[in-house]
């Protein structure tokens, strides 16, 4: 992942805590003014580094996102 500014990097950790939440991609995209691919693919781009880089069971991983 590219980085990202301290805003960018708050934005997305919210995004990621509504998403643990059980909020839909369009619910939270549509309060931040932005397209639900837009959230998608930032949240699923944290979960997949969390996977590679992590070094625990990918199930114990998987359990913390959504």
């Amino acid at each position: 992942m590219k980085r990202l500014s301290r805003d960018s990097d708050d934005r997305i950790l919210a995004w990621l805590a509504a998403r643990r939440a059980g909020g839909r991609l369009v619910d939270i995209a549509r309060s931040w003014g932005v397209s639900p691919g837009a959230v998608g693919r930032a949240t699923d781009q944290v979960r997949d580094a969390d996977l590679a880089e992590s070094g625990k069971p990918a199930g114990a991983v998987r359990a913390g996102y959504w």
